[in-house]
């Protein structure tokens, strides 16, 4: 099977983190706790992300040093391989503090924009 083209995993992640912080949008972090369906769904979004974070070239990723990319192939393998450690408050955390940094980075590598200077 051909590899798909890095921009495709980016669009990936784009669309991963969008839908996982659309979810959020408007909720008090009770109320995200209190509604299984927002948190399962949200952890999907979140292990979609790590996985595309995963098969960015290492050459590509070493470019865009602003973006968490071990952080994100981190937060996959907790979900995947410790899904019964996933401590929803984190997944809030992550959703709400980490995503919102994240996703213009994103933005700016699907535009073609330069990565920051180091």
């Amino acid at each position: 099977m051909p590899r798909r083209d890095w921009r495709l995993r980016v669009a990936d992640m784009l669309d991963a983190a969008e839908t996982a912080m659309s979810l959020t949008n408007g909720l008090e972090k009770a109320e995200f706790l209190a509604d299984r369906t927002l948190v399962d769904a949200s952890i999907k979004n979140l292990s979609v992300l790590g996985e595309a974070a995963a098969q960015i070239p290492d050459e590509i990723a070493q470019q865009w040093r602003d973006v968490p990319w071990r952080m994100m192939r981190d937060m996959r393998n907790l979900i995947i391989h410790e899904y019964f450690g996933v401590n929803p408050d984190i997944v809030w955390g992550t959703i709400n503090d980490d995503l919102p940094v994240v996703v213009p980075e994103l933005r700016r590598m699907l535009e073609g924009e330069e990565p920051a200077p180091d």
